[in-house]
């Protein structure tokens, strides 16, 4: 799949790294192999545990992206983009064509495998991903940065905030019938007063939020902004 150098600029690392290997049809550890670096550091960078990684391992994964070892530093300080989980993902991908059982058929991965992407036990390997992207007829940066993401959520990563993006939006042509200047006014803020310790459920939905795609986190923004004009 060729892809022009603009298209790819705003790629993460690991992004890249996982597309690259689905484009070999390689698991991990296979491309590690393949270009030299131990599987164990590769699957870091895969997984955004990296903190201090060697100049060499950097060189070697630059030589084989074709990218300078610069262009590789800046891309390893990228934040990965909020995604929906894989296992709902790929159900939305394969509904109305492919039953479980036909799609293990067709990419001869087997019911088990494909039951526990599906229900998010597990996240496929590059070369898993790349019989399901060829079947289903998949883009691999998309897939592969829908499995990133979900690799950074496991390990309570951070995402690209897309609060910004959000605050530049005219809410007039997102709201009905609304606009920003149409808001009420905010309300004095009230003197501090301690917060108590936040119970199971505070954790519970602040867990939620920090998982919504960042559409969804959009969308209820969106749905509170239209509440406040109502009232």
């Amino acid at each position: 799949m060729a892809r022009s150098n603009s298209a790819d600029a705003n790629i993460p690392l690991a992004v890249l790294v996982f597309r690259t290997a689905m484009e070999k049809r390689k698991s991990i550890s296979e491309y590690a192999g393949e270009i030299d670096v131990g599987a164990i550091s590769l699957r870091q960078f895969v997984h955004y545990k990296t903190q201090r990684p060697r100049t060499r391992t950097l060189e070697l994964i630059g030589a084989a992206l074709k990218l300078p070892l610069e262009e590789v530093r800046r891309r390893m300080e990228l934040p990965p983009a909020g995604m929906p989980p894989f296992g709902e993902w790929l159900a939305a991908q394969m509904e109305g064509r492919y039953s479980r059982s036909a799609l293990s058929k067709a990419t001869g991965i087997s019911d088990s495998a494909l039951k526990n992407y599906i229900t998010g036990k597990t996240l496929p390997e590059p070369n898993q991903a790349r019989k399901i992207a060829d079947v289903l007829d998949l883009d691999l940066t998309e897939m592969s940065a829908v499995i990133i993401a979900n690799y950074v959520a496991q390990s309570g990563g951070e995402f690209a905030d897309d609060d910004e993006e959000l605050e530049e939006e005219d809410v007039s042509d997102v709201a009905v019938g609304t606009s920003a200047a149409a808001l009420p006014p905010v309300p004095p803020v009230a003197p501090p007063v301690a917060a108590p310790p936040a119970s199971n459920e505070e954790d519970r939905l602040i867990g939620l939020w920090r998982s919504l795609h960042p559409q969804g986190r959009r969308a209820a923004m969106l749905y509170m902004a239209g509440l406040l004009t109502e009232g």
